[in-house]
């Protein structure tokens, strides 16, 4: 008796390992993230989302027009002309006369006034009318001039009036001739142009440097409407860009710790990692994140999500043209498919600057991994490693083994007790 009922125990859970399966198909298993064909399946999707494959075709698209301007390029590297004077410059002007002293002198003829003779005016500071006065001279203007110019002007009006006139101009205060720097620098300041000129490091030198890694800041330069970002290590790396800085320049230092989040199979922990401002691409976002697990990850199911931008995203749509368009491309040699809406149906992001889209890698194919190198990742981009359905398979046995091993443990104890 006991040995049939042993027997229609191993039988019940031959039974039960074969319907498991079936009877756990509406189950679901534990996920970190969709599954490779919820993300495939665009019918799945409540709001339109683009689903790109990359490849080279791809990369070079999006890398387009994306050329960043350079300080070089825009402003080039000429060294700033001599100093012009300007409203608001305080003056120190002298003047030699030789003897005997026409201006200065006496009447008298003595050992004195045989002399070289010098006159020191008092100091006077550039207003509004861009004017200065200098005795039997007069009223001149000197606001655009360089103080050379200015010296030899009034030279040529004392002419016939002083013997000889000889002039010397002293500009004590040059509040027009200053660099700005701000931002996350040490010591914030307005920086005086020397003659010598000063490049953008000098200047971050004489504010004390900057307070965090350099390989996390980007300087913004502004002259004359203009604006350019470039990071400081590629200032560092190419002398070209550390260029001559003129006066009325803003500079900002700005810490950026860019990141992208990683999730699902990868080899380490989801988490959020911190890149530089010169940018990764994937390949190099992957390894930072541990690579794909070996036991877990779909080599063909990495995923990038991210909000590209409008002018990306419409050439994008322009590319692919339409759903059917971009589908009948990926079935014409292609077992996987692109999805990118017309740009005119999108009208749910209308108002936004940003558009989602879904990027995929399929790292079982070589290529991907040249493709991936001219991907580049971008601050607050979510990668994503679906699950290998190998893997999927292994977590459901784990799952049936933790409900039968009782029941095995159950029939051995029984099969003893009968023998």
């Amino acid at each position: 008796m006991i040995s049939k009922l042993a027997d229609c125990i191993k039988t019940a859970l031959l039974i039960s390992l074969v319907s498991a399966p079936v009877a756990l198909t509406g189950c679901s298993l534990p996920h970190a993230g969709p599954s490779y064909g919820d993300i495939k399946d665009q019918k799945k999707q409540q709001t339109p989302v683009s689903l790109v494959m990359v490849d080279e075709n791809v990369t070079d698209l999006l890398n387009s027009g994306n050329e960043k301007s350079t300080f070089f390029d825009v402003f080039g590297d000429t060294k700033p002309e001599a100093y012009k004077i300007s409203r608001g410059d305080t003056l120190d002007i002298y003047i030699w006369e030789s003897a005997p002293a026409l201006l200065f002198g006496t009447n008298s003829v003595n050992s004195e006034n045989l002399a070289v003779t010098s006159q020191k005016l008092p100091t006077q500071i550039i207003e509004s009318d861009g004017k200065i006065s200098v005795p039997f001279v007069g009223m001149i203007s000197v606001v655009g001039k360089t103080v050379r110019e200015v010296e030899k002007e009034i030279i040529r009006n004392l002419d016939g009036k002083a013997n000889n006139p000889q002039v010397m101009i002293n500009v004590l205060t040059k509040p027009t001739d200053n660099v700005t720097i701000l931002g996350d620098v040490k010591g914030g300041s307005q920086v005086s142009l020397s003659p010598k000129g000063e490049r953008i490091l000098d200047a971050i030198a004489s504010s004390a440097g900057v307070a965090n890694s350099f390989n996390k800041i980007t300087i913004s330069l502004t002259r004359n409407g203009k604006t350019v970002d470039m990071p400081l290590e590629t200032v560092i790396k190419d002398p070209k860009q550390n260029i001559y800085l003129n006066a009325g320049d803003v500079m900002i230092a700005m810490y950026q710790p860019w990141s992208f989040s990683v999730m699902g199979a990868n080899g380490g922990a989801a988490r959020e990692i911190n890149f530089e401002s010169t940018g990764i691409n994937l390949v190099q976002a992957l390894s930072r994140a541990g690579g794909l697990n070996d036991n877990m990850a779909d080599p063909a199911g990495v995923f990038v999500f991210r909000f590209e931008d409008k002018d990306t995203y419409k050439k994008l749509s322009d590319e692919f043209n339409s759903i059917e368009n971009a589908s009948a491309q990926n079935n014409s040699g292609s077992s996987t498919k692109s999805w990118v809406y017309p740009m005119e149906q999108m009208d749910k992001y209308n108002k936004l600057q940003s558009i989602p889209v879904v990027y995929q890698i399929d790292f079982s194919q070589p290529g991907a991994f040249f493709s991936s190198q001219n991907f580049s990742v971008k601050n607050g981009d979510v990668i994503y490693v679906a699950t290998a359905s190998s893997y999927e398979l292994s977590k459901f046995l784990r799952i049936v083994g933790l409900i039968v091993n009782p029941f095995i443990s159950w029939g051995n104890s029984i099969n003893k007790m009968t023998d």
